[in-house]
């Protein structure tokens, strides 16, 4: 393309391309010197377009703005059929550049990443491979996009973990130690710990979009084993051992006629008083913890 020659304050942009008859530019208070673009201050390049052209030169807000088009056959290097480049810094937002339009522009895969390319845009047969960020999997286990004559086929979709499956697309149902499944659904499992084992975590399990399952729960034995052999500095009566569960509280018969002691289990450790109730108050004392 060539430039007119123009005065002090303005200038008439002529350009010609071989596929477009001759266009010019309207009258825009911009100075073009040789190699540069000036506009209040700011100051630029002088782009150089290949197969295709300038519509409009303009200031806005003291920032110079090209605005241009390619020839048929081409595309601009950014989405859509015009595109504009604005001078910043002494950079354009972008550099004006027209591509074949079999080529694609890089696409917006919300909530992902690829390798972009260092030309800025993908040829045609071109092929991507996304990773989905932290928290994202991709849907239906798509990670890949192709370039096909100018367009994205079928463009991967990363979707939050939190989006729920059916749970038999994630394989078998998880084994969880001293527990069992209790209820099943189409979108979830229910789990229970055995007698004296208490559950940990979550009770409700769900199957995610990428085939994994979500927390698992355990099952720890809190229980205690109360040996009143063990005890006998307590004046416990000796009779012989005793299980119980968490949170569980039970009577012991002292050697002394008439008195007991509760014992209490808590997370495997046991808490007792001394021998001093009679039978009344240690059931007034034990009896509401059961009811």
């Amino acid at each position: 393309m060539t430039w007119a020659p123009c005065s002090a304050s303005s200038c008439s942009i002529i350009m010609t391309t071989e596929k477009m008859h001759e266009r010019y530019l309207r009258f825009v208070f911009l100075i073009w010197f040789p190699g540069v673009l000036h506009a209040q201050g700011e100051s630029c390049p002088a782009p150089v377009l290949d197969n295709g052209y300038f519509v409009l030169v303009k200031e806005n807000d003291g920032k110079a703005k090209l605005t241009y088009a390619c020839d048929n056959g081409h595309k601009p290097a950014v989405e859509g059929w015009w595109a504009t480049a604005t001078c910043q810094n002494g950079k354009w937002s972008h550099t004006p550049r027209c591509i074949d339009e079999n080529d694609c522009n890089p696409p917006t895969i919300p909530n992902a990443k690829y390798t972009e390319d260092a030309n800025g845009w993908y040829k045609n047969g071109n092929t991507i491979r996304i990773t989905c960020d932290k928290g994202y999997a991709s849907k239906d286990w798509r990670a890949t996009a192709r370039c096909i004559s100018g367009s994205w086929s079928s463009l991967p979709i990363c979707e939050s973990k939190s989006v729920r499956c059916c749970v038999d697309n994630c394989g078998p149902h998880p084994n969880i130690p001293n527990g069992d499944v209790v209820q099943r659904d189409l979108m979830f499992l229910k789990y229970q710990c055995n007698a004296n084992y208490t559950l940990a975590g979550p009770d409700t399990v769900v199957c995610y979009i990428d085939g994994t399952w979500s927390q698992l729960p355990t099952c720890t034995d809190t229980s205690c084993v109360f040996d009143t052999a063990l005890y006998a500095g307590y004046y416990i009566h000796p009779s012989g051992v005793e299980y119980m569960k968490d949170g569980e509280r039970k009577l012991f018969s002292c050697i002394w006629q008439n008195a007991y002691i509760y014992v209490q289990c808590i997370n495997k450790s046991l808490s007792f008083n001394q021998c001093k109730y009679t039978l009344h108050v240690a059931l007034h004392l034990v009896l509401p913890l059961c009811l």
